[in-house]
C-alpha cells in the first residue's frame, strides 16, 4: 500500500511539473516558504511559538508578513496556480522533500 501511495505521489509531481510550464522562481519560492510554514505550524502547536517561527521563516525569505499575505491573496485570484502550488506543497511534505534553508 505504501508503495502505491509513493508511486502515486511521484507521478503527481511529474504531472504537475509537466503541466506547470509557467512555474516561475517566484512560485517555487512561495511553495517552499509555505511548506516550511505548514511544518512549523505542526511542530509548534502553541500559537505564540508557532507565530514566531512563521515570522522567522518569512523574514528569512526577505519578506514581511503583510507581503507574504499579499502574495497568498494574489495566488488565490488564480485558482489553478494556487491548486498547483498547494498540491506541490502537500506532495513535498508527504515525501519529506522540503528544503531546509
Amino acid at each position: 500500500m505504501r508503495f502505491v501511495l509513493l508511486l502515486f505521489s511521484i507521478i503527481q509531481v511529474f504531472i504537475l511539473a509537466s503541466c506547470s510550464s509557467d512555474w516561475s522562481n517566484a512560485d517555487e519560492e512561495f511553495a517552499q516558504t509555505y511548506a516550511r510554514i505548514l511544518i512549523a505550524r505542526e511542530k509548534f502547536p502553541d500559537t505564540a511559538k508557532g507565530n514566531a517561527e512563521v515570522l522567522r521563516i518569512i523574514k528569512e525569505r526577505g519578506m514581511e508578513e503583510p507581503e507574504f499575505r499579499q502574495k497568498f491573496m494574489s495566488y488565490s485570484e488564480k485558482p489553478e496556480k494556487l491548486r498547483a502550488i498547494m498540491d506541490t506543497v502537500h506532495t513535498r511534505i508527504r515525501l519529506k522533500r522540503v528544503p531546509i534553508q
